[in-house]
């Protein structure tokens, strides 16, 4: 199938930048653009002589060109690479050249420094570029551009990384460009460290072996089998974890020995306890990654392993995510067929959180079809989302598997699973992931009572406090919540009587810390309660000194869970407390108070509003509050009839933003100068105007410019020190 109606040729660039030298070395074969050696030699030689001039770098790259190949053919596919150089170098002026870096992915050195007009340049080569396909195939460019800083000359090396930052970035958010900035680098640093020590920490068993428990819900709540999981703990006891090691492993392949790795220390652990009485009949499932599926001797080292460790039938089952099956569906289920008939079982994991094709799941020999826990999430209309449940276990059930629902958080989801049918469940309501040690104690324990005494068991082990003591806790007219930083998950004890918000009783502690901090808080100190109360936060509690550590914030007031939350505002305070349990589990418990009465700062905090609000009143534009205390900035009213353009959070992180992208280049310093300690130490606390105002030009994202006028108004507080932003649109 042609994409195109006629060839393209390539023509050189018709600027005044000398063709690349000839030779594979210099020039690429197949669409005749520098290589990387070229245009890193050429481009540098090119900066050296033009001193005066600003350049900026934007890398570009073919969102879904793989399945262009795989579709249309690799000669379509090159033909599409060469239409793409021809139309860069036509779209080139004087002193701009080009190059492709490997594959589909392209660098430009451009003399334009203006937002727009280089967001117009790859706008137009997007456009261009599709507009001689006649089909439907979905493809586009995206990318990653750098702006130079008006007094820093940089190399074309440092430029090219920072792009590069960008794009990768534009790649996994799923944006068309995304420009630079410095924070990216924090990013690059952490993975840098995580490539650096991985070997290592494999090597000295930093990574940690977890079991959770699942259990079948159709034999009395019998503990069958168990998830293996993985927590990457650093010899100083720092904690790296899965969402930031997992995605670098998988993109530089490292996840297979990890992979590996878990699969010999489940085998090695089911041999020490094969003679156990809760581990008859009993299994664990191991992850299986997609790089790891395709190794050419996976199914070899697989079956070794079993051999090895003299691993019985069906006692270990690998989890293939979604993913792994379309890439080669034959092969795919051959290697199924295969490891069967060794003696392992099958899982399709993850199920509804890719592409599941019905049509392939009923050819897929799995023994297990595993629920992703968006099936089990909170729902607009249940009753939709339990047809939808019921649905996928009537069907798992007519193709002769096994179903797994996981993310379980509470009884009655156990019960309407176990009207429907479902086979397994795995999640909180019976137990967090546990170290090997606790998980034997757990299994022997249902192995050795009843249901009900086993129920009552599960209680005390997801829950390490003692029960006099969270008696205790509910006679507290706080909010209290236990905090177990193995597991990162935390579960309530006591909401006073439905006095406090919580987003939900029990689940991840990050999700509880956001869900409030998005809720309850005044914008003033939203960013403060996040930083104090993410799991960052509460882990550098724990292992920082001191058992006690408080501070103080102001939120809404909430009604119940009819009443919500009410316009009033009053003052309430945290406290992190240092738990110590029986099984020296690392425990925090987290209280919120009321301290409203008496509290000094609310007539002041009164005030500070009421004198906002005269402002607010007439004015057409945005108004932002910023705190300098907290460097937080949050929106109060948009008067404007635009989409406001700064968000909600740090102050100076959120202008650095709003600067770089939104802002002409021309105009820059004016907002630049605000930030400085020396302007605001001058204009808040010296004798000097009330406002500072300048105009400037703001460019959107579709290119177009818009003239804005910038009012800083200081509040007249040297307690807490703010500022008053209003944006309004000049006539």
């Amino acid at each position: 199938m042609a994409l195109f109606g006629k060839k393209e040729k390539n023509n050189d660039s018709t600027n005044n930048i000398p063709a690349p030298k000839k030779g594979a070395d210099y020039t690429d074969t197949l669409t005749g653009a520098r290589t990387q050696k070229s245009f890193l030699e050429d481009g540098n030689r090119l900066l050296s002589e033009h001193t005066g001039l600003a350049f900026s770098v934007i890398q570009i790259n073919i969102r879904n060109f793989k399945y262009v190949n795989d579709v249309y053919g690799e000669a379509e596919g090159d033909e599409i690479l060469r239409r793409l150089v021809k139309l860069i170098a036509d779209g080139l002026t004087d002193n701009e050249m080009y190059g492709r870096l490997k594959d589909d992915n392209f660098v430009v050195l451009l003399v334009r420094t203006n937002f727009a007009e280089v967001l117009r340049w790859f706008t137009e080569l997007n456009k261009s570029l599709k507009a001689g396909i006649g089909t439907s195939v979905m493809f586009d460019l995206y990318a990653g551009i750098f702006f130079p800083h008006k007094n820093k000359r940089t190399d074309l090396q440092e430029m090219m990384q920072n792009a590069n930052m960008a794009i990768r970035a534009a790649g996994k958010e799923k944006k068309q460009y995304v420009i630079f900035n410095e924070s990216m680098k924090i990013d690059v640093s952490k993975e840098t460290m995580i490539v650096k020590n991985m070997s290592t920490a494999l090597e000295s068993d930093e990574f940690t072996f977890y079991l959770q428990p699942q259990h079948n819900i159709r034999k009395d709540d019998v503990i069958c089998s168990a998830e293996a999981l993985v927590r990457w703990i650093r010899a100083d006891g720092s904690v790296v974890f899965p969402s930031d090691f997992i995605p670098v492993f998988e993109r530089n392949g490292f996840i297979v020995e990890l992979d590996r790795y878990l699969l010999r220390k489940v085998c090695a652990f089911l041999q020490l306890h094969e003679n156990d009485a809760w581990a008859k009949d009993f299994s664990i499932s191991v992850n299986v990654s997609r790089l790891g599926l395709y190794r050419a001797d996976f199914i070899e080292y697989y079956l070794q392993q079993k051999k090895d460790y003299n691993v019985a039938d069906g006692r270990i089952a690998l989890e293939f995510a979604e993913n792994a099956v379309f890439d080669d569906f034959d092969l795919f289920k051959d290697m199924i067929l295969r490891l069967k008939a060794e003696g392992y079982k099958c899982s399709l994991d993850d199920f509804g959180a890719g592409s599941s094709s019905l049509n392939v799941l009923k050819e897929l020999p799995v023994d297990y079809l595993k629920m992703d826990r968006r099936f089990f999430a909170a729902a607009d209309d249940v009753k939709q989302s339990n047809a939808v449940i019921g649905s996928v276990v009537a069907l798992a059930h007519g193709l002769s598997m096994q179903v797994i629902a996981q993310g379980i958080e509470d009884k009655p989801q156990i019960e309407h699973l176990r009207t429907i049918g479902c086979d397994i469940v795995q999640g909180y309501v019976f137990s967090k992931p546990l170290v090997l040690n606790e998980f034997v104690e757990y299994a022997s324990n249902f192995v050795s009572q009843n249901m009900s005494t086993s129920r009552k068991t599960v209680s005390k082990t997801e829950v390490p406090i003692e029960d006099k003591f969270k008696s205790l806790l509910r006679t507290i007219n706080s909010l209290c919540v236990e905090i177990d930083l193995d597991s990162e998950k935390y579960s309530v004890l006591s909401t006073n009587d439905g006095e406090f918000y919580v987003p939900s009783r029990s689940g991840d502690w990050e999700s509880f810390a956001e869900g409030y901090a998005t809720n309850a808080p005044t914008p003033e100190f939203q960013e403060l309660f996040t930083k104090e109360c993410n799991y960052d936060g509460i882990y550098n509690f724990y292992f920082g000194t001191g058992e006690e550590k408080q501070f103080d914030f102001q939120a809404r007031v909430f009604m119940g869970s009819q009443g919500g939350f009410s316009g009033k505002k009053e003052w309430y305070r945290v406290t992190l407390r240092k738990i110590i349990t029986e099984q020296n589990k690392k425990v925090v418990l987290f209280l919120i108070k009321n301290i409203n009465d008496g509290y000094e700062n609310e007539n002041l905090a009164n005030k500070l509003q009421a004198k906002l609000d005269i402002i607010i009143r007439g004015i057409k534009g945005i108004i932002y509050d910023i705190s300098i205390k907290s460097d937080s900035i949050s929106l109060v009213q948009n008067n404007s009839g635009f989409p406001a353009v700064i968000g909600n959070g740090k102050f100076t992180e959120k202008i650095k933003l709003y600067i770089e992208q939104s802002i002409s280049p021309d105009d820059r310093q004016k907002f630049v100068k605000v930030l400085s300690k020396a302007f605001l130490q001058q204009f808040l606390f010296g004798e000097t105007t009330s406002d500072y105002s300048f105009d400037y030009t703001e460019v959107r994202r579709d290119g177009t410019e818009r003239k804005k006028t910038a009012q800083f108004i200081k509040k007249e507080d040297k307690v807490a020190p703010g500022l008053t932003l209003i944006i309004k649109n000049d006539a």
